[in-house]
Parts: C-alpha cells; structure tokens; sequence
C-alpha cells in the first residue's frame, strides 16, 4: 500500500526529473543547432496562453486573468512563429501533433484568432494525417470563433467542463447551468466536424456518488469523444482553499472516498462504451496522438510564456518574454523519460520495459510482482495491466519504478 497517492505527473517531474543533473546550452549554441537538419522530420508543436478571462476557483495552473485585449501577446507568438519558422530545423519538419494548450486559448478575437492562425500556418507544415487540439471554455468558444477554428484546420475541441452538477459548477465557478451547458456541447457538436472532448474532476467538496454516476451519464448520453479525469487538487493560494481554511466551504481529503469515486467513475463510463487509453483518459476510440507523442519523446517544439517541451532531446523552457531554458538531456535521462511515458498507460509491455533497462528489468519486474500480489495489476504473456486500484495509484507506480532506475 502506498503512503501516499501522487496525483499527477507533476509530481514525478519535481521528485525525479528535477533532481537530475543538467548541461545547460547557451543561446547560441541552440541557435546554432536551429540551423542544422532534422534526423526524424516528424514533429509536433505545443502553444501556450497563459490567460484565462474567468478563474476557476481550483486552479492553480501556469495562468494568468486577462485584463487587457491580448494584443501583446498576439504579437508575441506571431513573432515567436516567425522566429522558428525560419530555422532549418523547423522548416524541414512535418507537424502531426499540435496542441494549444492554457490558460485559455479561445481568449482571443476572433480577427486575433484569424492573425494567429494565418502566421502559424504560414511558418509550419503539417503532415496530411495531424492532430491538432485546441483547449477551450463554453463561455468564449462562441459560433464565429468555432468556424474560424474548423477552417483553420483545427480537428479537436478540448472543454473545461469539470462537472454537469449545477452545486458544482457553483462551487468551482463554471458558468452556465447544467442544462446550458448540455445545450452548447451539442451546439458545438453539431457545428464543428472534428472531436469534442472534456474534462471532469471527481472529488471536490459535496459530491456524492449521485454525482459521480450523473457525469459519467452525461458524457455518455453526449458521446463525447474522450474523457479527462483528475482528481480536485486543492492548491495552496486557489479560491477553494481559501474558503476551506476560512471555513466558508466544508472539505476533508479521504483516500477511501477518493479512490472510491474515481474507480466508479472509470466503471460508469466503461459501461458506456469507453476505453480506458491513458491514466486518466477515457475515449470512444484509441486515437489520441498528443500524449502519446509526448510520452514517446518526440520532438515537441513548445512557444509561448510557461510553455516547455524538447527539440533533439535539447530541453526547452520559456520562462518570460526575454528568458529562455536550454539543457541537454543526458543518455540516462532519455531512458528514464521513456520508461515513465509507458506507465502513463493501463497495459504495459515488458519487453519495452527490458529494452529500455536491461540492467534494471529483474528488479522492475520484482516490484510489479510485488504490486500485482497487492492487487494493482496484472502479469501475463509478457503484459502488465493495471486494475482499476493501478489505475487509480499509476502515478505512485510509475514514481516507485522510476526510483529504482535512480540507484
């Protein structure tokens, strides 16, 4: 039994990733390397806004409210287009994944929209078979920007709609009711010709198994095209927090309750047709590309304020308008990277596990024996598949086996 259940990836970054020592590249040297030719011309492409016009009152991700019209860093990003778009290296690219990422990407006007997308498809090429994912809120993804998104090229919706209940919705400050919130999914649905997608968080203060099992029905009776759930993770510094510590709002974390919550929402939207594709993502079919390009350490080309990602195993992150990251990842860093990217996933081959860690695969393969006798998953035929308790406690597995490779 874990001490302790880490709740997302996050974590394993600050305990493992974190830790490793780092050979840092100067600008130049990583301007230098811009100039050279791709060895794999596949590519994908993650863009950030750190804004969002209405702040959840959970959140505590890499964003920021937006007072102003966006204008600034419409700029930006076109400028930091046009700055990749130029190299050798980018140019020689053929883009199959993007995704942009937030904050809240739909945030912009509509002619900013236009301008950002016009500059992006002017810098980059994309492969005839792409993914490219667009998060977004009901409350500013209005008809006109959806159309200038499909036209665009955009094939993926990805909504923050976290629970249909309406004391929910209350509680982490959604707008719209559950029955409009119903009504704009299928107007989206019904206006935009790629996938919809979204988010639900389990656990958060007053939910009951009612509750749980009403989500899980509504994306069912939507057929949406996938499901991301997580956990509520109170965060020191977010709205919630502040009334729990004020007393305003009643929340004690229980694992019990927590786990509970979390294996009947994975039953119900089995039940309904879904399968299970990731740690925390249900779809109607298996083709997400976005994170299983990320967890196979492929180059992710990443632009904008708070956004990270690797050209060439060369880490890059961009701290502000003016600061930028470069380190080199070393050899062991590559492997461990790829071994946590395959415990992202429910089912696990240890042939992939050996080839990676040869050195380190009898002892891996002790601790899987041991979480198996545990009930966290199970072996056979060369395969590990999580139950829905691996499910569940993946990332404290993929953080326990990760140790391991660091003695």
């Amino acid at each position: 039994m874990f001490k302790k259940r880490l709740d997302t990836h996050h974590e394993i970054q600050n305990e493992i990733f974190k830790s490793l020592p780092k050979e840092a590249l100067t600008k130049k040297e990583f301007l230098d390397f811009l100039n050279t030719s791709p060895e794999d011309n596949e590519g994908g492409i993650y863009v950030h806004t750190p804004y969002c016009d209405k702040l959840c009152s959970f959140c505590n991700m890499n964003r920021k409210f937006c007072q102003s019209n966006m204008e600034d860093y419409t700029e930006l990003l076109i400028k930091e287009f046009n700055k990749y778009g130029k190299t050798n290296y980018i140019r020689n690219k053929l883009f199959s994944v993007v995704f942009w990422g937030g904050g809240t990407p739909t945030i912009y006007s509509e002619e900013q929209l236009i301008k950002l997308l016009e500059a992006f498809k002017d810098n980059f090429s994309l492969s005839q078979d792409y993914e490219w994912t667009f998060e977004s809120t009901l409350h500013n993804l209005n008809l006109k920007k959806l159309k200038i998104l499909e036209k665009y090229g955009i094939n993926r919706i990805s909504l923050g709609i976290q629970t249909f209940s309406n004391k929910g919705r209350t509680l982490l400050n959604r707008t719209y009711s559950e029955d409009e919130t119903i009504r704009r999914i299928k107007e989206i649905q019904n206006n935009f010709k790629g996938k919809v997608c979204i988010d639900i968080i389990y656990d958060y203060p007053y939910e009951t198994e009612e509750d749980i099992i009403h989500d899980a029905q509504r994306c069912i009776e939507l057929k949406v095209d996938s499901v991301s759930f997580c956990t509520l993770i109170i965060y020191e510094g977010a709205k919630i927090f502040n009334d729990i510590k004020n007393k305003k709002t009643t929340f004690i974390r229980d694992e019990e309750r927590n786990k509970k919550y979390h294996n009947l929402l994975v039953e119900e939207l089995k039940k309904g047709g879904y399968k299970l594709i990731e740690n925390g993502k249900v779809a109607i079919n298996d083709e997400y590309r976005y994170i299983n390009f990320v967890n196979s350490g492929k180059d992710l080309l990443p632009i904008g304020i708070g956004a990270g990602g690797n050209l060439n195993n060369i880490g890059i992150y961009k701290l502000n308008e003016f600061m930028e990251f470069y380190s080199l990842y070393t050899p062991f860093e590559i492997k461990l990277k790829l071994l946590y990217g395959l415990f992202q996933y429910p089912i696990i081959d240890l042939n992939s596990i050996k080839n990676i860690f040869p050195d380190k695969y009898l002892e891996i393969y002790n601790k899987l024996l041991g979480f198996s006798q545990e009930g966290y998953l199970t072996i056979e035929n060369d395969i590990v598949t999580l139950t829905n308790d691996g499910i569940y406690y993946g990332h404290s597995i993929d953080y326990e086996i990760l140790k391991l490779c660091l003695i």
